[in-house]
């Protein structure tokens, strides 16, 4: 018995020895091997540049997954195309992109242009006689930003040392908004009321109309320096380290018409009281980002991502009011026309930015390059780059208190795109 089964593994050591993963064929007739090398050259198996010596005594598969596509699944497109064109691309290679985008910008409190009382009450009571403390009435009145359409384009190219990618990335985006609130009372009725929160000035209730105006602008660009890795057969992760650059900048005007710091009643207007409020960003830091790719077959795959902005730069913000010229302004309580302020903030600060987006995608190769559509959903928040003093009313005579607000900057929306490898 014992020596039977010596006699067993000797047999079997030749097959150990050369069980590294390749296949061999050693041996065959010339017509059979030179049949077969055909067949497998037609199928992009073997390198034809194997073989320029002419010989057939041996072939060799190192990577038998890699190459013998019989092993894939029956759906995939890997049967089709060549393996270079396939995703991820495991080649040297150029590539560009384009993707439209559909986004809204959505801040909290900083849109706010007035707070409003519809009639009989004021916004603001110094000790109210039923509470006993100060209070405020009344409704926020904001201007929201509109949908509005922006674009993104790429291009870098695949080095063939480790397949690393070097791309250039440039996002624009540009949107406003419009709003406005008018004071509808009659003489004879309880008036409403109406007060700035930039100034924290009481407006007053006399025929007053107040308009806002927001206006949007959002550069960014960013420099990657990537690889993509193989996780599964069906999953692929690529990181990214690089720079980015961004360029931010809105401006709201808040318009007040009306005979506001009048002693008698005109429902027509008469003065214009302006606001504009304007800041901007400028800076440049460093971006981490990855993403992930699981393929469902037939070319549809899910894709997740996610990145990390650290910037440094300059940070400006601009509080300008002034009265429009009118030949009923009141010079007792306003100048007839001119600045009445004028204030700047110019400093150095670190803003951060964060980036997410999931959606789905479907890709074909062809023989010279691959095309890949998909459609994601995509949210990117900035902070501490949307600083605001606002008015907070103190005393009856409205003198005011400055109240600091930072709340987050939220850009999201879906992106359609499409991706080409040549």
């Amino acid at each position: 018995m014992k020596k039977n089964i010596f006699q067993f593994f000797c047999a079997l050591a030749p097959l150990l020895v050369r069980a590294d993963g390749s296949l061999y064929f050693e041996n065959e007739e010339p017509l059979v091997l030179e049949e077969r090398r055909s067949e497998w050259i037609e199928k992009e198996l073997v390198d034809i540049s194997d073989y320029e010596d002419g010989s057939l005594e041996r072939i060799t598969l190192e990577t038998p997954y890699q190459h013998d596509q019989s092993m894939l699944p029956a759906d995939s497109t890997l049967q089709k195309i060549p393996s270079r064109f396939q995703l991820p691309v495991k080649q040297a290679s150029g590539f560009s992109g384009a993707e439209f985008l559909y986004w809204k910008l959505d801040e909290a409190a900083t849109t706010s242009y007035a707070v409003y009382t519809p009639a009989g009450t004021p916004v603001y009571t110094k000790n109210h006689t039923s509470i006993g403390t100060d209070v405020f009435f009344g409704e926020w009145k904001q201007v929201f930003p509109e949908w509005s359409p922006g674009f993104r384009v790429k291009g870098g190219y695949r080095f063939e040392r480790d397949l690393w990618e070097l791309a250039g990335v440039y996002t624009f985006y540009f949107t406003d908004g419009n709003d406005q609130t008018a004071d509808k009372s009659e003489l004879a009725a309880p008036l409403g009321d109406f007060i700035e929160p930039l100034f924290g000035v009481d407006v007053g209730s006399e025929g007053v109309n107040i308009k806002a105006k927001l206006n949007f602008w959002y550069h960014v660009g960013d420099i990657e320096l990537a690889r993509e890795f193989v996780a599964t057969p069906y999953i692929s992760i690529r990181f990214a380290v690089g720079s980015t650059i961004a360029f931010i900048e809105q401006k709201i005007n808040f318009s007040y018409f009306g005979n506001y710091f009048f002693g008698t009643f005109r429902l027509k207007e008469t003065q214009e009281f302006e606001n504009l409020y304007k800041w901007t960003f400028k800076g440049g830091g460093v971006k981490l980002s990855t993403r992930s790719r699981w393929d469902l077959g037939r070319g549809f795959s899910l894709l997740f991502g996610g990145g990390y902005s650290s910037l440094y730069g300059n940070f400006k913000n601009i509080i300008k009011a002034t009265v429009q010229p009118t030949a009923q302004a009141n010079p007792a309580v306003l100048p007839s026309s001119g600045t009445i302020s004028d204030v700047t903030i110019n400093n150095g600060k670190v803003a951060f930015a964060t980036q997410l987006d999931g959606g789905v995608s479907w890709n074909q190769g062809f023989s010279n390059f691959n095309l890949e559509l998909f459609a994601k959903y995509e949210l990117n928040t900035w902070f501490n780059i949307t600083d605001q003093y606002r008015a907070v009313n103190d005393t009856v005579t409205f003198d005011t208190i400055p109240s600091f607000y930072d709340p987050p900057l939220n850009l999201q929306g879906i992106k359609i795109g499409a991706t080409v490898n040549f």
